[in-house]
């Protein structure tokens, strides 16, 4: 193992690769979101998604060497590449991306999915769209920041930010401040005020509920 982030196991490095898990889904999934542009297309092949995925994982590593000053030994940097790809995999589809028939790959409809959830947009809604109440993403540094603290809250309370019923609603989608930072902030902020006040899960959700309904009115 010598040269492996020197006095360092195996294990170690993937622990690190794990804590920022869920920075890397979401590079990988922004990667992957670039070939669609670039290619102008609807989907790309599984091998293009793949390939997305291992460049930023591979980048996360080499950020790794460079954060530590140590070097990851060449016996082993394809093993943990290949094990870090496939972790990665499990996380992008089924909840960013899914498959076609055709073994290609698509953006998940999160439409379709809350259709199953709670049925049809409510009638007259302005352009509706599956919102996430607490953001997907988020566009930007700042905004992504805001996300990955929100979604951690939100599984501190075992609700899935991305999945879950409870951060789903129907919501008018170009309207003004519906995905601004602002908006994100207050979000983050009503969670935390849930967290800190020693509130529990059904708290959570009721908030959850307060806020998606905020959403659905913004006009």
């Amino acid at each position: 193992m010598n040269g492996l982030l020197e006095g360092t196991k195996y294990a170690d490095i993937t622990k690190l690769l794990a804590e920022r898990k869920n920075q890397i889904v979401q590079k990988a999934v922004q990667g992957i979101l670039r070939e669609f542009t670039k290619k102008e297309a609807k989907e790309v092949t599984d091998e293009v998604a793949e390939l997305a995925i291992r460049k930023v994982v591979k980048n996360s590593i080499s950020e790794l060497e460079k954060e530590t000053g140590k070097k990851i030994s060449k016996d082993v940097l394809e093993d943990i590449t290949q094990k870090s790809v496939g972790d990665v995999k499990k996380e992008v589809f089924g909840k960013y991306l899914e498959k076609t028939n055709q073994g290609n790959v698509r953006p998940f409809d999160f439409g379709k999915h809350l259709r199953k959830l709670s049925g049809d947009p409510p009638e007259g809604m302005f352009d509706p769209h599956a919102h996430h109440i607490l953001f997907k993403e988020g566009l930007g540094e700042e905004q992504k920041k805001l996300v990955t603290e929100g979604q951690e809250l939100l599984r501190e309370f075992n609700i899935d930010p991305i999945m879950g019923g409870e951060n789903l609603i129907w919501a008018p989608n170009r309207i003004k401040g519906q995905h601004d930072i602002e908006a994100l902030r207050n979000v983050v902020n009503k969670l935390k005020e849930v967290k800190n006040s020693g509130g529990d899960r059904e708290d959570m959700v009721e908030m959850l509920k307060k806020l998606g309904q905020e959403a659905a009115r913004r006009k």
